[in-house]
């Protein structure tokens, strides 16, 4: 085929079949002669020149004769000259009727005519170098008899008849010269030099020189365009100077493609209805070439795709530590910007009806390289009403209601859920959905879009993932509990940033933005918020560039005093701070060492008396809960639980009992990883009765707790029901602080079984507790039974003097117990007698120490107790007061006194 095509060719390039291109005057001479001639079949290229040409001005070609020694059919070579005559079509036909009619030049018998068309399709391929058809004779007998039908037929028959068939034979000839020139340019990379009416110094559209032979492009953006070859083609006006550029794309394929077509020149009316840049040059060439001039804007733009991709290469090089962040293109504020920017592009099309329907990074332009000046210039997918855009309705313009469905050349990774599922629809049943596309679905692919700049990844199942996040159920609340999805977790983002993430990704169109104006209010809210956090956190938290590496010394104070610190400012540093450089920070009032918290430098925290808020235990809390070495943590006589007069930001909600109850529950959470207390004190914090039960998980791990300070916590009795609980397990417990917590007589129970079975506790302060009478008898009875108080402090309570004056002496004898024995212990055995009677005097100015004392010599803690109970109780167990004789022996070698002791009869 390929030599076969070659001979061709070259004959028709070397103007060969030209010199056979004849008068028909002179052939049908030609014919007259040979006649004449009583019509030999064949004759040598001698004979029929001398004979047939004469002295005729007719040049012929008899190498192939020359070459073979085959002499000339003369009838078929006469044929051909014949077909390749110059003059009409009618004289042709006449002298080729006339050349066939042997017997009766009027009429031409049935064999005349089929030995006619025989001759006439050799000819034929002869002249145009193709190999003859295996033609079956009982073709052309059926073709014949269907023709002649067993009779002569005259010229205008035979005119008819043949003018139908060069009909059909031209059509098969045009046809397969479109479809050879389709192969043609699949066949080759470059399909476009190919064609020859793009050639170099040619005419394009009749009225542009050519200036260079097409360009291909490589790289398309809109996945729709690219299943067909694209090329760039240069061209200036005949008259004039400048040069001019036409988009071309060979839509290749047999049957040709009008789907694609029609939504090409749908792009290009939509963008002569938004944009000032009119496009009033475009079509469609024979052979499926489809043309437009374009501007600059579309030859030389930077796609958001390959932005994107830049972005990321310049964070790869620049990025100095493993941060929580990940490889994103843009920062917050930049993807806010960009945001913003889309929305108002998008609002143009939404304004006139228009959906979008296939917004992804490669179909959005950076005009003049400008990431705040883009252009929406892939549109040939929109959807949009033909009537309503262009006034008028045209078969060119419409679009198929399958293209409205069909996710083929859609990037899939940016489009909405509901649009893949009627995709989905559609494919399964081969039948156009009911559900339209909405303008919901463009504002899904701006969130997708946000995302990618965000993340530098597309989202994906992020909808599917987050589908039951707790934002859906309504808006979410400043500083307190909120799950950041896991997806958006190592974002160096604000918590509003993913909030406003999941509301615009939202499968669930109720849930999902409804139009571009409730996107771009919280876009421009969030952006507001964002731009009060201080400079100075920010750099602190690296998430802009830092301009001095002092700020990182460990003696730097991170001072936020001077600054309107808003709640979003505090959600945004609870965020990041905890892996953060920052050493110390002061955000209302006293410095929290952070650093030498988070690293174990220092095991004692006293912040006590430095005006903490709520807001800054939410800070400490987290920093806490990455210490273990701590031994002593003091906050008393802070505000913890009271809100400070933040500037809150508007349309956000900021329930500060919430808040505060939140801060309060994180921090006794970050209690748990302490168990190396031995001093604990949140005096004058309002903890109350409920977190009182919380706060008893973390000081039950403490084994070694030994002061315990818990006054004015409002911790009322049950509070006060689960301290006095857990501290009963607590071996080294000496101090404990209860003053002020409203626990009356209920609370006063629970102290009282407490004292009762504690051996350790040494102070206890019950001040200022709404004790009445029935709680001090509690207390006073166990306190018979306790020996190790020392101080006991139940001031401010309503109690009469009696119980109250009960409850000092009964501590009072343990004190003064305790000193006699510490008094005396050097007597040895003598400072037994001693000490008893020493007692014996206590009992008789103090009659309530009799039944204390009793008591204590029936439990025993050590040997003098032992020795005493001898000496002090009867056989029955009872006290025995009598005078106590002493007996003594001296040694004079040793110089010693010796004491005899014995139980008194």
């Amino acid at each position: 085929m390929g030599i076969c095509l070659t001979t061709l060719y070259s004959a028709y390039k070397n103007d060969l079949m030209k010199k056979h291109i004849i008068p028909s005057e002179k052939i049908n001479n030609l014919c007259v002669r040979w006649r004449k001639l009583r019509a030999p079949e064949t004759m040598t290229p001698n004979e029929f020149q001398k004979a047939i040409i004469q002295n005729d001005d007719i040049k012929l070609n008899y190498k192939k004769f020359y070459d073979t020694g085959l002499e000339i059919e003369v009838i078929e070579f006469l044929t051909g000259l014949i077909i390749l005559s110059n003059g009409k079509l009618e004289d042709r036909l006449k002298t080729l009727f006339s050349l066939y009619c042997f017997e009766d030049q009027s009429t031409m018998t049935p064999d005349e005519f089929g030995f006619c068309i025989e001759k006439c399709l050799r000819a034929i391929c002869n002249v145009g170098e193709i190999q003859s058809p295996p033609t079956e004779p009982v073709d052309i007998d059926e073709f014949k008899e269907r023709v002649c039908n067993g009779e002569a037929i005259d010229f205008q028959t035979f005119k008819q008849i043949i003018s139908e068939e060069c009909f059909k034979f031209s059509e098969i000839f045009e046809k397969s010269y479109v479809y050879m020139r389709k192969i043609s340019t699949i066949l080759v990379e470059n399909p476009f030099p190919v064609i020859n009416y793009l050639q170099k110094g040619g005419l394009f559209l009749g009225k542009y020189e050519i200036i260079e032979t097409p360009n291909i492009i490589e790289e398309i953006s809109s996945i729709y365009k690219q299943k067909y070859k694209h090329a760039m083609l240069d061209v200036k006006p005949m008259l004039g100077q400048g040069k001019l550029t036409f988009e071309l794309i060979y839509v290749a394929g047999i049957q040709g493609d009008k789907n694609f077509r029609q939504n090409y020149f749908r792009e290009i009316v939509l963008k002569n209805k938004i944009t000032s840049e009119q496009i009033h040059e475009f079509g469609e060439l024979p052979g499926g070439l489809l043309y437009k001039r374009i501007s600059d804007i579309e030859t030389t733009q930077m796609t958001l795709k390959e932005y994107f991709s830049l972005r990321i290469k310049q964070r790869e090089k620049t990025k100095k530590s493993e941060k929580k962040t990940c490889l994103f293109c843009m920062s917050e504020l930049e993807t806010i910007d960009l945001g913003l920017e889309l929305l108002d592009k998008l609002e143009v099309l939404h304004n006139i009806h228009v959906v979008h329907s296939n917004i992804n990074p490669s179909s959005i332009y950076l005009v003049d390289q400008n990431i705040h000046n883009l252009a929406f210039l892939d549109l040939e997918l929109a959807i949009w009403d033909t009537l309503e855009i262009l006034g008028v309705e045209s078969p060119y313009f419409q679009q198929l209601p399958e293209d409205k469905y069909d996710i083929t050349f859609r990037d899939e990774n940016f489009l909405s859920p509901e649009h893949k599922e009627l995709a989905e629809e559609y494919r399964r049943t081969s039948r156009i959905p009911k559900q339209e596309i909405t303008a919901q679905c463009d504002i899904y692919s701006i969130g997708a879009i946000l995302y990618n700049a965000l993340t530098g990844k597309s989202p994906d199942n992020f909808s599917i993932m987050t589908s039951v996040h707790p934002d859906h159920q309504g808006q979410r609340e400043l500083l307190g509990e909120w799950n950041c999805p896991k997806l958006l977790n190592n974002l160096m983002v604000s918590n509003g940033m993913c909030s406003f993430l999941l509301k615009i990704l939202a499968k669930d169109l109720r849930i999902r933005y409804k139009n571009i104006n409730e996107v771009r209010n919280d876009l421009i809210a969030l952006k507001k918020d964002l731009e009060s956090i201080p400079e100075i956190l920010m750099e602190g938290l690296e998430h802009v560039e830092v301009k001095d590496q002092q700020i990182f010394h460990e003696d730097y104070i991170l001072d936020l005093r001077n600054f309107d610190v808003n709640d979003f400012t505090l959600e945004y540093l609870n965020k990041f701070i905890l892996e953060s450089r920052i050493p110390n920070i002061r955000i209302f009032g006293g410095c929290l060492p952070l650093s030498a918290i988070k690293s174990n430098r220092i095991d004692i925290l006293d912040l006590s008396n430095q005006k903490l808020y709520t807001e800054e235990l939410i800070v400490l809390s987290l920093f806490l809960e990455a210490n273990t070495q701590l031994k002593v943590i003091n906050l008393s006589n802070n505000p913890l639980v009271t809100r400070h007069e933040t500037k809150k930001p508007r349309n956000h909600l900021s329930n500060d009992n919430r808040v505060t109850e939140y801060s309060l529950q994180k921090f006794l959470e970050s209690l748990n990883t302490n168990v190396e207390l031995i001093e604990f004190r949140v005096a004058r914090v309002e903890i109350g009765p409920y977190f009182a039960q919380q706060l008893c998980m973390p000081i039950a791990k403490n084994n070694k707790l030994e002061i315990l300070d818990l006054g004015f916590c409002k911790l009322q009795a049950d509070g006060i029901r689960e301290i006095c609980e857990v501290c009963q397990h607590l071996k080294f417990l000496n101090t404990l602080s209860l003053s002020g917590n409203m626990m009356g007589n209920e609370g006063a129970q629970y102290v009282a079984r407490l004292i009762e079975n504690s051996t350790t506790l040494v102070e206890v302060d019950l001040d200022t507790n709404e004790i009445g009478n029935v709680g001090a008898e509690a207390i006073g009875h166990a306190l018979t039974t306790n020996f190790v108080i020392l101080r006991l402090n139940i001031e401010g309570n309503d109690i009469e003097f009696n119980e109250s004056e009960f409850i000092t002496q009964s501590v009072s004898f343990n004190s003064h117990y305790n000193k006699l024995k510490t008094r005396n212990e050097k007597f040895g055995e003598y400072g037994h007698n001693l000490i008893a009677e020493s007692l014996k005097k206590w009992i008789e100015s103090h009659k309530f120490v009799t039944e204390k004392l009793r008591a204590r010599l029936h439990k025993c803690v050590d040997e003098i107790d032992t020795k005493l109970a001898e000496i002090l109780l009867d056989s029955q167990g009872n006290l025995n007061l009598r005078p106590i004789p002493l007996k003594y022996t001296y040694n004079p070698g040793e110089g010693t006194v010796h004491f005899e002791t014995g139980k008194h009869k």
